[in-house]
């Protein structure tokens, strides 16, 4: 008997809030959106692309409560109207169904003329606030995708549910063979699915393809400058056979679905062209990651029943971290390329970037000059924060402890209070000393890392930033915290690290652009940057990379696990905090070495 593959998702493709934005193209696309004519009648749709086999959709000219379909009279439940539906082979059909303007709907199944319909997939964990019901069948193949869901929505809710995917298997009678709920956060890129049933291992029975696209770069990912440029969509593909006992994953064809879209951006690095689109897609792929598979979160579809779609093992996902630091020495961009290197894994790769930057900065000898007696009183854990080190010249360092702040003499060794010099916050204030900024997220939903700024009232005041989080295996629906701490916050805005990147938050808190600084202005007390805001200092593995007119790497005999770096302004010197003391490490370098 010849099988047939359903796929239901329950919303729009791209989302509730994306519905403006433009989406992938899906063969066969057809809206079941109510006509003006008088009549309730049935039309086949038209499309240039060659007929489907087998599954013909149908849509109703006019909503109405009873409708021929699949040869027979079919009557919807009470108060409900057709939309769109198919007829089957066995005599039976498959309809949409929904109340009003503002119902999502759902499909029934209904096995004989006459027969009240059986709910096969609903939409009621679909949020109805704000939402301006759609539906809509795709056809290709002897695949059905049914998207019913939320056209319009003025603003999610964190957590909203705009659609349910679902893909039904039809034999005699339909089943439901997964089911998933999917979410569309604002600022985020559509999400769209495409199914279709081809016979991959020539069993005479149709197997799955499923197709995932993440639309092109929307707010705050579209251009802010010539420097970082947006992407287009980033596709996977995955495949499974029939088989009597369920799906089954055809691993040879895709065992790593990622592997295209990660190879075009690794020739891109490897040409040293169109770095920056080579980094914008990297990121974008990544995102497209976290935003499906459930072996990175699956931040935007929540398994409801059924088989899990998994994304499978992927290798080439491993490989962007890398990617994303050869980019930005490419670009010349020495402290984009130090943050990223956090996340690179590969350390049997890192030769020849360590090689890179020594290019890119002049590499001198780092030895451990002092450890201090004065204990940091380190900042409070979750926060964005300035660290407990500053040096006022060449030769002072400050350090910020619980009884106050100390005053080195590193070129004597002498400790004691400063008097009359406050201890500065964690917190950043902004220069009319109205904003703290106070937290830095992942929503965990798919949607941009955010910066919360308050005031001393309590009122306060998000910013979306140009970020994705990281690659995880989990993360909660609470959201998690990501590392920030600023540099510098004038009236010109704020600039910080944050989740891998420098970014600039200008100065009315409705924006926020990377950028790749030497050095800042008016740098802040306890920050990366040096007094005089012509450098900043950022630990690697490969030692500390200290940016300015003649960037340097210092590098110590051994590693250290440094936090919260300082450099001085003559750039001969780096104060950390190692663990939970203070480390001044020297530059061996005669032309520098000031004693």
């Amino acid at each position: 008997m010849k099988r047939t593959f359903l796929v239901l998702p329950l919303s729009l493709l791209g989302g509730c809030d994306a519905c403006d934005r433009p989406k992938p193209y899906v063969p066969y696309a057809i809206d079941a959106a109510p006509s003006d004519a008088a009549e309730p009648t049935s039309t086949k749709p038209t499309s240039s692309a060659p007929p489907t086999e087998g599954l013909q959709v149908e849509i109703a000219s006019h909503l109405a409560a009873r409708w021929k379909l699949g040869g027979a009279e079919r009557l919807a439940p009470a108060g409900r109207t057709f939309t769109a539906g198919v007829g089957l082979s066995s005599g039976g059909a498959l309809a949409l169904v929904r109340e009003s303007p503002n119902d999502p709907g759902e499909l029934l199944f209904f096995a004989r003329s006459n027969e009240q319909g059986e709910v096969i997939l609903n939409s009621a964990s679909v949020t109805r606030e704000g939402c301006e019901g759609k539906s809509s069948l795709t056809a290709s193949g002897q695949t059905l995708l049914v998207e019913l869901g939320c056209a319009r929505r003025v603003k999610s809710a964190q957590g909203a549910i705009s659609r349910v995917v679902g893909v039904v298997k039809v034999i005699d009678r339909p089943a439901v063979r997964a089911s998933f709920a999917v979410l569309d956060p604002s600022e985020t890129p559509g999400l769209a699915f495409r199914a279709t049933s081809p016979d991959i291992d020539h069993d005479g029975v149709g197997d799955l393809v499923f197709d995932v696209t993440l639309g092109g770069a929307v707010a705050p990912f579209e251009p802010t400058s010539a420097q970082f440029e947006p992407t287009s969509a980033q596709s996977i593909q995955l495949r499974w056979f029939d088989r009597p006992a369920g799906l089954s994953r055809d691993l040879d064809a895709a065992a790593d679905p990622f592997a295209v879209a990660v190879k075009a951006v690794s020739a891109k690095v490897a040409q040293g062209k169109d770095l920056s689109s080579a980094m914008a897609e990297a990121t974008h792929i990544s995102n497209l990651a976290r935003s499906f598979c459930p072996e990175f979160g699956a931040l935007r579809v929540r398994r409801v029943a059924g088989d899990r779609f998994e994304c499978g093992s992927s290798k080439s996902l491993g490989e962007l971290p890398l990617l994303l630091v050869r980019a930005a020495l490419g670009r010349k961009e020495l402290l984009r390329a130090a943050i990223l290197l956090d996340d690179v894994d590969q350390a049997a790769k890192l030769k020849d970037i360590e090689a890179t930057f020594s290019k890119l900065a002049k590499s001198v000898s780092a030895k451990l000059e002092r450890r201090l007696q004065a204990i940091p009183m380190l900042p409070v854990a979750g926060g964005p924060s300035v660290g407990p080190v500053q040096f006022v010249d060449d030769t002072t360092l400050l350090v910020r402890t619980g009884a106050g702040v100390v005053r080195a003499l590193l070129t004597t060794g002498e400790e004691a209070a400063a008097d009359g010099i406050a201890a500065w916050p964690d917190l950043a204030l902004s220069p009319n000393g109205k904003w703290r900024w106070t937290t830095l997220g992942d929503p965990c939903d798919g949607s941009p890392v955010r910066a919360t700024f308050a005031d001393a009232t309590g009122q306060t005041q998000t910013v979306s930033l140009p970020l994705v989080g990281r690659l995880q295996s989990s993360c909660p629906q609470t959201g998690v915290s990501v590392r920030g701490s600023p540099l510098s916050w004038t009236s010109e805005g704020l600039v910080a690290f944050m989740g891998g990147e420098v970014v600039s938050v200008l100065p009315n808190l409705d924006r926020a652009i990377l950028v790749s600084p030497k050095g800042v202005a008016e740098p802040l007390k306890g920050s990366s940057a040096s007094a005089d805001g012509k450098s900043v200092v950022w630990p690697t593995r490969f030692g500390f990379v200290v940016t300015g007119e003649a960037p340097r790497l210092f590098k110590p005999d051994v590693q250290v696990k440094s936090r919260w770096c300082t450099v001085n302004p003559g750039r001969t010197r780096v104060a950390c905090v190692v663990g939970s003391a203070v480390e001044v490490y020297l530059a061996v370098d005669k032309k520098v070495d000031d004693r």
